[in-house]
């Protein structure tokens, strides 16, 4: 259904993205960005001292959790097209979750989800998931290796799409509150939501920021006027990515110059293979009980068609490097190479990202005028 078209063996700056269906085809400019080096050792430090006491947590408490039928509700259709869910082909297994295919807009999910009670319950209190986003000593380190870029990337990409400067900005999923208090640090006007009490917490104590902790998918009218809105990893934890990429249009609906933003992770990477080969050490990418579901760039694209926008960026990044070293640090029961091993990470994690490796992508989708 997507394809691109680059020049082989050649990075380009933009790309032509053609979507065909019925005999008909439409073609987007496509801005592609590779590549951001992160020091993930660092960024990681607290995640990296308690590795194996994080593997045997989230390996029993996922297996016991998806073990259990009544935690459980059957999906019977792809969650961004709408195919029924026995077109799909199975892909891997994490820990009693398995993930299947669409055959028609190639997204990946699992056929049996958490009820919705109980990913509500997981996001609000489950502290374990919401460390990597509220650990103080890492807070600052963490705003300006991620989420300052992140702002960074929204400004240009806004500027170049719109000859000007975006003024609201709206996150949702907000986490710690990282990106809503770089926007501020940049002047903008911005405001967010999140779920988990301990991320909210977090937001109030260390930035003074307060996040509304509603669903955002029901109260979304009250949020009118939006230049941005961005989705920093949620379209990947709720059952219906549909409702808040609708939810989001309708917070930028009246603007000509609106910009949704999102990132996901990524099916076609290093980190999908390295983790399908050991299915009982995963705290990342293919968690099922926070992923559950992994989107392709076509699948992402189909998502946000349903709202009638277009891709304008893509940015690769992501951490297969640091996934592959942490997994040979499990099978060897010895760490030691995480220590001295930043910059190859580094740099061989560009080199993936741009072969289209990497196991996360940022885009920004525009209204298809």
């Amino acid at each position: 259904m997507w394809h691109r078209t680059s020049k082989l063996n050649n990075k380009q700056a933009n790309e032509v993205w053609h979507r065909t269906e019925g005999g008909l085809t439409e073609q987007f400019n496509v801005e592609t960005i590779f590549g951001k080096k992160t020091d993930l050792l660092t960024l990681k430090k607290n995640v990296v001292t308690r590795l194996e006491e994080n593997f045997k947590f989230y390996s029993k408490s996922r297996t016991d959790f998806f073990s259990n039928p009544q935690n459980l509700q059957f999906v019977d259709c792809c969650p961004v097209c709408n195919t029924s869910s026995e077109e799909t082909e199975y892909r891997t297994t994490i820990y009693s979750a398995a993930y299947y295919q669409c055959l028609h807009c190639s997204h990946i999910y699992l056929k049996e989800i958490p009820t919705l009670p109980a990913i509500e319950e997981f996001y609000r209190k489950n502290t374990q998931y919401a460390q990597t986003y509220t650990d103080r000593e890492s807070a600052e380190f963490r705003l300006n290796a991620v989420d300052m870029e992140l702002a960074g990337f929204m400004e240009k990409r806004y500027e170049k799409i719109y000859n000007t400067r975006p003024s609201r900005i709206l996150d949702i999923g907000a986490g710690g509150g990282h990106f809503v208090e770089a926007c501020k640090r940049k002047g903008y006007d911005a405001a967010g939501f999140e779920f988990s009490d301990s991320s909210v917490n977090f937001s109030k104590e260390v930035w003074g920021i307060n996040l509304d902790q509603r669903d955002y998918s029901k109260v979304y009218s009250e949020y009118k006027g939006y230049d941005v809105v961005s989705f920093w990893g949620l379209l990947e934890h709720v059952p219906n990515p549909q409702e808040f990429v609708a939810a989001a249009a309708a917070s930028i609906e009246g603007n000509k110059k609106g910009v949704i933003l999102c990132r996901v992770p990524k099916w076609d990477a290093v980190s999908t293979v390295t983790q399908s080969l050991t299915p009982d050490s995963i705290v990342r990418h293919l968690d099922p009980l926070g992923h559950i579901m992994i989107y392709t760039e076509s699948s992402i694209c189909e998502l946000f068609r349903t709202v009638n926008y277009k891709p304008s960026a893509i940015w690769y990044y992501g951490m297969d490097t640091y996934e592959l070293f942490i997994q040979l640090g499990h099978l060897q029961g010895n760490y030691d190479h995480l220590k001295s091993a930043g910059k190859l990470q580094m740099e061989v994690q560009q080199k993936l990202d741009e072969y289209y490796l990497s196991d996360l992508m940022v885009m920004a989708f525009t209204p298809n005028q």
